[in-house]
């Protein structure tokens, strides 16, 4: 089985990352506790392995970017989809200010069944 889970990969984010995630993914843990979590389900680790920051950026937030600015033209006149909009280009903020502590981490595991 291969899933994957946005962690922290460094300790002690700054409040303002502490608070985007929590408002996002409240139960966001880091690696060791996802581990614990496989090996408590009687599972075993495979591998595991991070999403590169690039692949962030390159497959995800730099094409959202590019709608954020198309779309803050087209609904310029509209304050409800606008605080979409900006509630978006807020999380591309985040990524590039704090990308250091959090990641995607894939998990491949076998069950011990």
């Amino acid at each position: 089985i291969v899933f994957s889970d946005v962690c922290w990969i460094k300790p002690n984010p700054p409040a303002e990352l502490a608070d985007f995630w929590n408002s996002e993914v409240p139960d966001m843990m880091d690696g060791r506790q996802i581990r614990e979590l496989i090996e408590e389900a009687d599972y075993t680790l495979i591998k595991e392995f991070l999403l590169p920051a690039s692949s962030w950026v390159n497959n995800y937030y730099y094409p959202l970017s590019l709608n954020v600015a198309r779309l803050r033209i087209k609904y310029q006149h509209e304050p409800g989809k606008l605080d979409v909009i900006e509630s978006i280009q807020h999380e591309i903020d985040i990524f590039h200010k704090y990308s250091d502590y959090f990641s995607y981490k894939f998990f491949v595991v076998k069950s011990n069944r």
